[in-house]
């Protein structure tokens, strides 16, 4: 392929921005020394991230610049790292014969080649290529060197593979092993809880058919209660209308009645004797009488007198000889029965429309009216002791009915006692209104959410709302329901009452707000003393545990009740003090994994023998180097390891020079 050269004519630049976009290729944050290290090491672990390349043909047939570019069969890797610097490396298995030898001498340097020696080698530093304007191809900038002069190390590169394969095994098992653990821990945990659901569901049905039979219960005794009732009720009816029978049939006797007119004028109308039944109205619990029995009475003691009728000229016919004696006795007992019977019989007064006790309620009504007027006080206490005495008053004025003579007198003063009803009620009104309005001041002032400082003021401005908005409905109540506008009065009763809900919900929110926050901030202290004395792991991981309290507390925080940058602001504390422990535990962790695999290595340092031994525990050494590596900057624990790194460092290198001088050359 040719050197590449710009072409004629223009270009736009959008054709030269998507010409230099670079092959998608994986990116590494690993210096040349970490590569090198790897691709000796552990040359499988590359081979994930690396592009398969080749020399193209026409840089073989024309040296006059190197070409590379991707190719499924290549024999060459490329790695990109993030600083942007692409390195070039033989595969871990290639084997140098003739046919690759040019390409082999164009790309590095080959100290100690020799074509009939063995092609094993040793890379000391790779290719460094550069990547083309097209993006789809990489140009030679610096050689890179291999050394042929001994025995590679890549000619043990499939023990060191096994060795990996079997580390990677170990740990892959570890990691089954705890999943395993966590499934039977979880299905355990399902298990119970399902024998839980099931008592409770079996509790249930059984609850629930006793709560049944005691209803069905109550509703039988319910309709038992009620069929007796209907009965009674049914007897009572009956027993009215055999008493209405007799009444009509008596009715129907008294034209009947004949006396003789001489007999009329010598005999007086007998007087019956009305001790007994005087004596029952004297006994009998209802006061007062029925009017029924009191005309009986009046009958009894006043006959009435009969006038003599003319005899028909027809002849004679036999008549029933009924006295009024009779006649009065008969009544006597009906009205006796009719008392007896009838306990539900409107009073007297009533159906004669005047009565003296109705000007003596009258008059109780008035005195009542007098001893509100009297009460001069504008205090809620007297206001209310005023208005129970003139709706007393009322109470008794609506007794008296509408056919009394007294009915005017009666009317005018109950308009006099609504007009007073209305006059305290303007100022009841009045009071209310007032206090309304402050408890509105304080609630509108509480009801944003609050700043963490103002948090308790805020809640004693919505405590001091809540209690006006009660005193408010208070003075509303007091109110009497006989005035023409209780309707009003009640729908601000109405508003008064949802505002105290309201407020009730908001000072409920503050609260609870104030209680996280407490509970935060003291967790918050636990959680900073604990991570300053904290040495070891378990101290670490109760510290950790204390900063996830802190945190559950602020998120159970209403966001509605607290301003939310303030929220947002301790969150971010905690959650950088939680990470900072956090990380501690892991360095922690990554410590004591170094310092295993430096235990294991120094004993297989010791036991080494040979070649394959000594990788071993280069091996174990550069793992224990890593682990240290992975270890975060800004870890108590960091600062503790610099002697670490470099004598694990320094252990690796030592390998590396007795690894060359066991090397035959």
């Amino acid at each position: 392929m040719k050197p590449y050269n710009k072409s004629n004519g223009l270009t736009t630049s959008a054709q030269v921005t998507a010409s230099l976009e670079p092959a998608p290729i994986s990116k590494l944050n690993l210096s040349e020394s970490d590569l090198v290290e790897i691709y000796h090491s552990a040359p499988k672990i590359l081979s994930h991230k690396a592009l398969t390349v080749s020399v193209t043909e026409d840089t073989l047939s024309s040296e006059e610049s190197i070409v590379i570019e991707a190719a499924k069969n290549g024999n060459y890797w490329l790695i990109a790292t993030e600083d942007d610097i692409y390195w070039l490396f033989p595969q871990a298995n290639v084997k140098i014969n003739p046919y690759i030898d040019e390409s082999v001498k164009l790309l590095f340097n080959c100290n100690g080649y020799q074509t009939d020696a063995p092609s094993q080698f040793t890379l000391n530093m790779p290719a460094k290529l550069a990547i083309m304007p097209r993006g789809e191809e990489w140009q030679l900038v610096e050689k890179g060197i291999l050394d042929f002069s001994g025995n590679s190390s890549l000619g043990e590169i499939e023990a060191e593979e096994g060795e990996y394969q079997e580390i990677q095994d170990q740990l892959t098992h570890t990691t089954l092993q705890k999943h395993t653990r966590l499934e039977n821990q979880s299905a355990l945990v399902l298990a119970k809880r399902g024998e839980a659901l099931t008592k409770i569901e079996g509790k249930l049905p059984i609850e629930l058919e006793q709560k049944f039979v005691e209803i069905q219960a109550q509703l039988d005794r319910s309709n038992l209660e009620r069929e007796q009732l209907k009965h009674q009720l049914e007897e009572v009816y009956q027993k009215r209308y055999l008493l209405q029978s007799k009444i009509s049939e008596l009715q129907t006797l008294l034209p009947e009645v004949q006396t003789d007119p001489d007999e009329t004028a010598k005999q007086t109308p007998p007087v019956i004797d009305t001790t007994i039944i005087e004596e029952l109205i004297l006994r009998s619990r209802l006061q007062p009488p029925p009017i029924e029995l009191c005309l009986v009475i009046v009958l009894l003691r006043n006959p009435i007198p009969v006038k003599p009728q003319k005899k028909p000229a027809s002849p004679k016919k036999s008549s029933p000889k009924i006295t009024i004696g009779i006649i009065v006795a008969i009544l006597s007992l009906t009205s006796v029965g009719l008392y007896a019977a009838s306990p539900y019989i409107n009073n007297l007064c009533p159906n004669i429309g005047n009565c003296d006790s109705y000007k003596q309620t009258l008059n109780q009504a008035q005195a009542a009216y007098d001893a509100a007027v009297a009460i001069k006080g504008t205090t809620l206490p007297e206001l209310d002791s005023k208005r129970r005495l003139i709706e007393n008053a009322i109470a008794l004025i609506n007794n008296i009915p509408k056919t009394a003579r007294i009915q005017d007198k009666a009317t005018q003063l109950i308009l006099t006692c609504k007009k007073e009803l209305e006059t305290d009620a303007r100022i009841l009104k009045g009071e209310g209104e007032i206090i309304a309005l402050q408890a509105s001041q304080y609630q509108n002032t509480a009801i944003q959410p609050a700043n963490i400082g103002k948090l308790t003021s805020t809640i004693e401005d919505l405590q001091r709302s809540q209690e006006l908005w009660k005193q408010a409905t208070i003075k509303l109540n007091g109110i009497s329901p006989k005035i023409d506008i209780y309707p009003t009065i009640q729908a601000s009763v109405t508003n008064y009452q949802k505002q105290i809900a309201q407020v009730e919900e908001n000072l409920a929110k503050k609260r609870e707000a104030r209680r996280l926050l407490d509970e935060a901030a003291k967790s918050a202290s636990q959680g900073e003393s604990l991570t300053k004395t904290a040495q070891t792991i378990p101290q670490l991981k109760e510290a950790k545990s204390q900063w996830e309290e802190t945190l559950a507390s602020i998120n159970k925080l209403p966001l509605d009740a607290i301003d939310t940058a303030q929220i947002e602001a301790l969150k971010k504390n905690y959650n950088g003090q939680l990470k900072l422990v956090t990380n501690e535990i892991t360095a922690q962790l990554l410590l004591e994994e170094a310092t295993s695999l430096a235990a294991q290595a120094n004993a297989l340092t010791n036991k080494a023998q040979n070649i394959r031994e000594l990788r071993r525990a280069q091996g174990r050494w550069q793992l224990a180097l890593s682990k240290l590596n992975q270890i975060a900057l800004d870890t108590p624990t960091f600062k503790r390891i610099g002697s670490l790194k470099q004598e694990y460092g320094q252990q690796v290198r030592i390998l590396d020079n007795r690894i060359r001088s066991v090397t035959p050359r």
